[in-house]
């Protein structure tokens, strides 16, 4: 076995495929990240709400990847963009109340050259911070009863044939 010469045949990596690796890699990475500041900026909002609802979201991705093999990429790919999407609405949202908590009264009118209520400017944090909760609650619903509409139709009532159909974008 000394005298064997065992030689091995590399081919380097291209530069496509090292994209593909640090997509792969990344874009999780990044969506992990720009969730847990989004928390950590939100501190007890965050780690109380947006945090679990955040998890649920990232479990069902994953729950629904490995249960629907056929649809693995497209679902991994729509968690995260979900998921990301949501986080910078979270964060937009919380710079506009931030924002237009500042502004008085006169300063509305005077940039709309309108006359405005006294209320009116006290109420606009109001309406942001409702938008805030709404966003934070009915995004993931949506998206958690989406997904578990998909997994229980899915394993449910369509057979292996019906499956395949579907994936392949042939119609019974």
């Amino acid at each position: 076995m000394k005298g064997v010469n065992k030689e091995v045949y590399k081919e380097p990596m291209t530069s496509q495929e090292a994209t593909a690796y640090i997509k792969a890699i990344g874009y999780p990475v990044l969506i992990l990240l720009l969730s847990m500041f989004s928390i950590s900026v939100f501190s007890g909002f965050g780690t109380r709400l947006i945090a679990p609802l955040t998890a649920a979201m990232w479990g069902v991705g994953v729950i629904g990847a490995l249960v629907l093999k056929s649809m693995r990429k497209e679902i991994l790919k729509e968690t995260l963009a979900f998921i990301g999407i949501y986080q910078t609405t979270l964060l937009g949202w919380r710079e506009a109340i931030k924002l237009v908590s500042n502004v008085s009264t006169e300063q509305i009118m005077a940039s709309y050259n309108q006359v405005i209520s006294l209320n009116q400017s006290s109420a606009l944090p109001g309406y942001l911070q409702t938008a805030l909760w709404a966003t934070t609650i009915l995004v993931p619903a949506g998206f958690l009863g989406r997904e578990a509409t998909r997994i229980y139709r899915f394993t449910k009532k369509t057979d292996k044939n019906k499956a395949l159909n579907q994936v392949r974008g042939i119609r019974p």
